[in-house]
């Protein structure tokens, strides 16, 4: 039996990614939407969670199903 040289696997470096980065990756550190964020946290939104039930509809999603 012909002995087999090692085996490597195929270098693409334009392949698409299996997972997507996340959005922190992808912002630069001072762009404002940095600040719209923080803003945006600090809301304090308990009184809309303590009325809101859930569980009642599927959400929708376009192109699926």
């Amino acid at each position: 039996m012909k002995k087999k040289g090692p085996v490597f696997r195929k270098y693409d470096q334009n392949q698409p990614m299996l997972l997507p980065p996340s959005y922190d990756e992808l912002i630069p550190e001072n762009h404002p939407v940095r600040v719209v964020n923080e803003v945006i946290e600090r809301i304090d939104i308990s009184g809309i969670e303590r009325g809101y039930k859930g569980g009642e509809r599927r959400a929708i999603i376009r192109g699926c199903c």
